[in-house]
C-alpha cells in the first residue's frame, strides 16, 4: 500500500472522486505524484520478485480501469488565487496479480561491536 498524493487524478476512479465532489473536469494525462524522498523511504522505489521483467511489457489486465483505492483525506486549497483540490489516497495491493506491490523487507544485518 503506498500513500499518493492527486493534485489531478490520473485514474478513473480518483477522476469519479474529483468529479462527485466539485464536478470537476480532470484530464487522464494529469498525474499523480509520489510524495515519499528517495533517501528517506527507500522502499518505494525498491524492485522485488520479477518486477523488472513483468513491468518492461504493457500490462493489459491491471490499470486505470480497475484500480482499489481508499480516500483518506481531502483539502481544497488555493494557491495564487487557483482553486486546487489535494486527494491522499491508500492504493490497495492484490498480490495475486501484481506481488510486488507489497516486498518483504530486505533482512539488515545486526550491528556487532
Amino acid at each position: 500500500m503506498s500513500l499518493v498524493s492527486c493534485l489531478a487524478g490520473s485514474t478513473t476512479a480518483v477522476q469519479r472522486e474529483l468529479q462527485s465532489r466539485r464536478r470537476l473536469f480532470v484530464r487522464t494525462t494529469s498525474a499523480c505524484r509520489h510524495i515519499h524522498d528517495k533517501t528517506y523511504r527507500r522502499r518505494d522505489g525498491r524492485k522485488c520478485y520479477n518486477q523488472r521483467e513483468v513491468t518492461r511489457k504493457r500490462d493489459r489486465e491491471t490499470g486505470l480501469h480497475n484500480v482499489a483505492y481508499r480516500t483518506h483525506s481531502v483539502h481544497n486549497l488555493t494557491i495564487d488565487s487557483l482553486p486546487v483540490t489535494v486527494l491522499s489516497v491508500e492504493l490497495i495491493c492484490d498480490k495475486n496479480v501484481t506481488p510486488w506491490c507489497q516486498c518483504p523487507e530486505p533482512v539488515k544485518p545486526k550491528k556487532t561491536r
